[in-house]
């Protein structure tokens, strides 16, 4: 079974003196339908789906499937390892890609996407109350908000006001903050004028020092911070 190879893994990892971080994401597999929120389609452009908590059976799976993990490395057998960070979701506020519930305003998304975070933060928790539990965001910040990607402080404001409101959590934020274009690694060029890698020309603006940044990307961090 390819926990096996999560055991050895991880075990390894461990024994180096490397803390490990652990992202769980939710692709499609046939038969596992229900994994999926009610009425969502399988879309060949998707690469994973929202976590599906809104129904009993995908609630009860995501919160045994996450507390068996959680368990098994919390670090008390060394034959399995230590998993100290556990990341809900790669780059949430990219729904239409990487956390697909079918088109949604963001204040929607935010509440869906808050309940999986709460059950999977509360399975791990449980099983590991020292382990950090953390949003993944990637570096689109104030941009507008579409039906399928949101900036990232507008999620991050609406998920603190309803955490807040519901009994707040200690939750983190794993965020990615690429260079801009992507295709340019020289970050202290990042928001001037530019060619992206499709031969657009850029002109300029998207990284800013200013918390009104369209974009985070190591250049201006601090914002972030």
């Amino acid at each position: 079974p390819v926990v096996y190879d999560y055991d050895n893994l991880i075990s390894n990892m461990s024994k180096a003196g490397i803390c490990v971080t652990i992202t769980i994401i939710n692709e499609y597999r046939s038969g596992y339908e229900y994994m999926l929120m009610p009425g969502v389609d399988v879309r060949s452009e998707t690469a994973n789906y929202a976590i599906n908590t809104s129904t009993a059976q995908g609630m009860e799976t995501v919160a045994a499937a996450t507390h068996f993990l959680a368990e098994r490395y919390n670090g008390n057998d060394t034959a399995y390892g230590k998993v100290d960070n556990w990341v809900v979701g790669n780059e949430v506020n990219d729904n239409l890609l990487y956390y697909y519930m079918g088109r949604q305003e963001i204040d929607t998304f935010v509440q869906e996407y808050l309940q999986s975070f709460r059950v999977i933060h509360t399975a791990v928790k449980s099983a590991y109350s020292n382990a950090n539990v953390y949003i993944c965001l990637q570096h689109r910040w104030n941009t507008e908000n579409s039906t399928g990607d949101y900036g990232g402080k507008d999620f991050i404001d609406i998920f603190n006001r309803y955490a807040s409101a519901q009994g707040n959590i200690d939750w983190g934020l794993s965020y990615h903050p690429y260079s801009f274009p992507m295709n340019d690694p020289e970050i202290l060029n990042d928001g001037g004028a530019s060619i992206d890698a499709y031969g657009n020309s850029l002109s300029g603006g998207e990284v800013t020092d200013q918390i009104t940044t369209p974009l985070i990307t190591m250049k201006n961090l601090h914002l972030l911070t």
